[in-house]
């Protein structure tokens, strides 16, 4: 390994790295993303310096992590300017990965009320005594559900609206938008 280092100053330090050479200042942080953990626990980066990228490295951590965290962003610091050293020291924080945390405790919490106590079967939906397989709610000009400040709206001209402070959108298959026009924003 090949280095160029004068102590106690903030000089560039050049060390040899995986793909090549890149050089950092003493005590510079780098954004990077937290990859996943390997077969045996240990955290995975990737990050990018002087535009060199460095993917899949192994890291140590001062924070927990978990699997479930993986895509998130991370703050990194190396031992000794060394590339080869990551240490992840924090994730940015994100609204919306507190909107995806939040989210996920409310379906887990809703997904332990829809099973009836003594079985794993799914609760039964019941009008007037009667089980029920399908629901449909019909109304001339509109129909509204809403909860706080978040609402579906579904009109007779066929508009379906959305508004909430936080939309979340999740698919564990395709997610496809489809329409004459698409615009965001």
């Amino acid at each position: 390994m090949t280095e160029k280092s004068t102590s106690g100053d903030s000089s560039p330090v050049e060390r040899d790295t995986y793909a090549g050479k890149a050089k950092m200042n003493a005590g510079e942080v780098v954004l990077g993303s937290f990859t996943g953990l390997d077969s045996s626990g240990k955290p995975r980066v990737s990050f990018v310096v002087d535009g060199e990228q460095f993917e899949n490295c192994e890291a140590k951590s001062t924070v927990p992590l978990s699997a479930g965290e993986a895509g998130r962003q991370v703050v990194l610091m190396f031992i000794e300017q060394n590339l080869s050293q990551p240490v992840i020291s924090g994730f940015i924080h994100n609204n919306l990965d507190t909107v995806l945390s939040l989210t996920q405790e409310t379906l887990n919490a809703e997904d332990q009320t829809l099973f009836s106590e003594d079985s794993t079967a799914p609760a039964q939906l019941e009008i007037d005594g009667e089980p029920q397989d399908r629901l449909v709610f019909e109304g001339k000009d509109e129909i509204v559900l809403k909860c706080g400040e978040a609402s579906i709206t579904l009109s007779r001209d066929g508009k379906l609206i959305l508004r909430g402070k936080y939309i979340l959108n999740r698919s564990s298959g395709v997610n496809r938008i489809l329409g004459s026009s698409v615009r965001v924003n």
